[in-house]
């Protein structure tokens, strides 16, 4: 039930750029971020170590805030890998990365209850690949330092150099998805960025184009042919 309601509200979206609301959202997925323990990193999970072969489900969850939820497979849930939720987080107006471990999928889907339309899959890559693209992900990767900036340097910019090193592909509907994930749950965020591009020939874009055409700048070096 929990994939058909994904896949039916990833399919609306195709047909309709306006996404449904499936379920009422009470609490953002900011609210997600207390559900587990924060870490200082992958580097100090030697308890994990034996999930390295093990596939997880790497989901971008939508919101004000951008989080990649890592799920394991039912295969890696039974071998006891615990999921995990990436994202980049803002403090003094700088940029940083954090790990949250989740004790259990259950756990995880009852944060997410409230949100699920906001839930985007992007594939299922071994736990070993993921700890690999985080530690090389950086929080000023695309020509910024590590500033907070809502067009140049935002929760995303991270996000998309993890999924960069991941090998991940998009296209231009994963984006319109992502684009109108984002002003769904933010309608303000298109004026927040254009007072960033006053001035600009961006400016004179409408609403949802000036959002896309941050979302394509960041994922843009992932853009399949």
């Amino acid at each position: 039930l929990f994939l058909l309601v994904l896949l039916t509200a990833l399919d609306s979206v195709k047909s309709n750029p306006t996404i449904p609301p499936i379920f009422d959202i009470v609490t953002g997925l900011t609210g997600l971020i207390g559900i587990g323990r924060k870490l200082e990193g992958f580097h100090r999970l030697l308890k994990h170590t034996h999930c390295n072969g093990f596939d997880y489900e790497v989901d971008l969850l939508i919101d004000a805030h951008l989080v990649i939820a890592l799920v394991p497979t039912t295969e890696a849930d039974e071998a006891g890998c615990k999921p995990f939720l990436i994202h980049a987080n803002s403090t003094d107006n700088k940029m940083h990365k954090e790990v949250i471990e989740v004790d259990t999928k259950e756990v995880l889907y009852e944060g997410l209850i409230h949100s699920e339309e906001h839930l985007l899959p992007l594939g299922h890559y071994s736990f070993d690949e993921v700890v690999g693209s985080f530690n090389k992900a950086a929080v000023d990767a695309y020509d910024h330092d590590d500033t907070f900036d809502i067009v140049e340097n935002n929760c995303g910019d991270f996000l998309a150099h993890f999924l960069e090193h991941l090998g991940h592909e998009t296209n231009e509907n994963e984006m319109e998805v992502i684009t109108t994930g984002l002003i769904y749950a933010n309608p303000d965020l298109a004026n927040m960025m254009r007072e960033r591009v006053v001035g600009t020939l961006v400016d004179e874009l409408s609403d949802h184009d000036l959002v896309f055409s941050v979302v394509k700048h960041k994922m843009g070096k992932m853009l399949k042919e």
